[in-house]
């Protein structure tokens, strides 16, 4: 493209930018991201991009200043908020992303779903499952309905500190509470269960759990279950 006088634009960047870096490229996808900065042309995609490259690179300085540049526009949707989010979360940071959905929170008069599913990924990667309940507790005593990522985030979680219990009840809430037209979004929080109790080891409880999900009415074999 460059030989041919193409210019690049923040549709091809990303494509480049995560071709290097699959590829062990991480300088030349730094490179790009630092170009993409520099230019004049200031779109979400482009600032998407540079947040997780950043992220992904550890540049904690680069990442901050670009989510305080971001911040100064009036214009901030859900999206980037939780983008940057998750993006100051994956760094180890703990109070910037409680304070961008705060702010996010309050500017909006509001809990947003989008941006308190991202927080709860945060809380949930560091395992802070105290933090987690308390902001699930806010989410359903609040006007925003726990989404297919909210549980999902919610249940990894417990998984991950070893709680299957807990795990499954969430599951049984988010079975009986999303339905989509004929989707079923609660389906990809079970494969997380499933493939957790695989990963233990224990196919006979994965087979009762298999079973269980697909036989009539919600969980009826799920106390049976927990006891294999």
């Amino acid at each position: 493209m460059k030989d041919s006088a193409i210019p690049g634009d923040t549709y091809t960047h990303p494509v480049a930018v995560r071709a290097y870096l699959v590829t062990g490229k991480e300088e030349k996808a730094l490179e790009l991201t630092q170009e993409i900065m520099n230019s004049p042309e200031d779109s979400t995609l482009a600032n998407d991009l540079v947040l997780i490259v950043y992220a992904d690179h550890g540049k904690r300085r680069e990442l901050k200043r670009l989510s305080i540049h971001i911040q100064s526009s009036n214009k901030v949707s859900a999206c980037m908020y939780s983008v940057m989010i998750e993006s100051l979360g994956k760094l180890g940071l703990n109070k910037e992303p409680e304070d961008l959905a705060n702010k996010a929170e309050r500017k909006r008069g509001g809990l947003i779903a989008r941006v308190s599913n991202a927080l709860l990924n945060v809380y949930v990667s560091r395992e802070g499952m105290e933090a987690v309940e308390e902001l699930i507790l806010r989410i359903t005593r609040g006007k925003v309905t726990p989404r297919a990522g909210t549980y999902r985030y919610l249940i990894a979680g417990y998984l991950k500190i070893g709680e299957l219990e807990k795990a499954l009840e969430y599951l049984m809430s988010s079975r009986e509470s999303l339905t989509y037209d004929q989707s079923k979004p609660w389906a990809s929080a079970f494969s997380l269960v499933l493939n957790c109790v695989a990963e233990w080891g224990n196919v006979k409880l994965a087979r009762n759990l298999f079973e269980s999900y697909n036989s009539a009415g919600p969980f009826s074999s799920v106390k049976y279950t927990l006891h294999c």
